[in-house]
């Protein structure tokens, strides 16, 4: 695709510095930052921000994981204990195409729990596809994801799952291809397409 630009993930910072929140999608406006993006930040000392003339500052006024270790550490391993209690547990996951960046390695798929926590799950021979719920038993956790590696106990097929399915045929017959593989679809960014006069 020359000319045009794809986006991978997008991502918010609600606190300024701290862990950051993947948006599935995301509605723009012109001028605009992401929505609730950076809304809050914690002072470290005085920031000399004043209300009554809101401007911007660097994050190191503030305080963020990349400079405080041991907050990143306390951080990591309160989201393991969290994700420990999950394991032998159910959950229902909403499956995403390219949430993974090991999926195709692992032979997984990935998606997102309800309340959002990441899930690398195996799907055996449900064949689940991008937009399917699947209700799988969480068999490993680790502080940043759950890993669900049983044969998943339903796949509830959805309408995003026959988007995606749509989608991926229109791609293949656009091109003649079976699409990109584990990719999302392109994002085009508005970007100006080189036009031959042949």
């Amino acid at each position: 695709m020359p000319n045009q630009a794809l986006i991978d993930a997008i991502y918010r910072y609600p606190v300024k510095g701290l862990s950051p929140q993947r948006l599935d999608r995301v509605t723009l406006s012109p001028g605009q930052t992401l929505p609730a993006d950076r809304l809050y930040a914690i002072e470290n000392g005085p920031s000399g921000f004043d209300p009554a003339a809101p401007a911007y500052f660097p994050k190191q006024r503030f305080l963020m994981l990349m400079r405080y270790e041991r907050l990143a550490a306390l951080v990591a391993e309160t989201s393991w204990q969290e994700n420990q209690k999950l394991v032998g547990r159910q959950v229902e996951v909403l499956v995403a195409d390219g949430e993974g960046r090991k999926d195709e390695t692992t032979r997984r798929m990935s998606g997102r729990a309800r309340d959002n926590r990441l899930v690398h799950f195996t799907p055996g021979t449900t064949a689940p596809r991008p937009g399917d719920v699947v209700t799988t038993s969480v068999s490993r956790a680790a502080p940043h994801y759950l890993i669900a590696d049983g044969e998943p106990a339903a796949v509830r097929r959805t309408r995003g799952g026959d988007a995606w399915e749509a989608r991926q045929r229109a791609a293949a017959g656009a091109d003649g291809s079976a699409g990109r593989a584990g990719a999302g679809p392109a994002v085009l960014l508005g970007m100006p397409a080189s036009r031959s006069s042949a």
